[in-house]
């Protein structure tokens, strides 16, 4: 849990900058490979009622996983479902089995995300209260010393 303290220098070193990509999309009844497509696409919301002035990436060691992300972690072999029907699979992900938001943002609603709920992509407003889970990427040098990844016993790099 780093929401009080960030992450170390020392963890940082293991931890590479990444660009995300905020393409965005307006339906969450598509493929897995189509969202892929869209959130690395040139679409940016069109709703800027805010004034926040939107970009099509951002850079950083920590985020949060796209949409295709919690398609790709189904097995095609046992479900081609799309994303908002991955509940009907006999073997659902590890990775949709909690509520979480993604990085992807709707297109038409600065106000409204994609969020995993109950193993299945939909859309929320950004004022509900979900968890997240952070992803990151891993210098290819880095080694597993121990560990099972648990709570009890986390994983132990060098």
């Amino acid at each position: 849990d780093f929401s009080n303290t960030g992450l170390s220098s020392a963890s940082k070193k293991y931890i590479v900058d990444q660009t995300m990509y905020l393409g965005n999309f307006n339906s969450k009844s598509i493929s897995a490979s189509e969202a892929y497509q869209r959130e690395h696409g040139d679409g940016i919301i069109n709703d800027q009622t805010d004034g926040v002035p939107r970009t099509l990436s951002w850079t950083g060691k920590v985020g949060l996983p796209y949409p295709s992300d919690i398609g790709y972690a189904i097995d095609f072999k046992t479900c081609s479902q799309n994303l908002d029907h991955y509940y009907m699979c006999s073997e659902p992900s590890w990775l949709s089995s909690n509520a979480l938001w993604t990085i992807s943002p709707y297109n038409t609603l600065s106000t409204t995300m994609f969020s995993v709920q109950g193993g299945n992509i939909d859309t929320n407003s950004v004022a509900f209260s979900i968890g997240v889970s952070p992803v990151l990427t891993l210098n290819a040098d880095v080694a597993k010393v121990s560990g099972t990844g648990t709570e009890e016993d986390p994983f132990k790099i060098k």
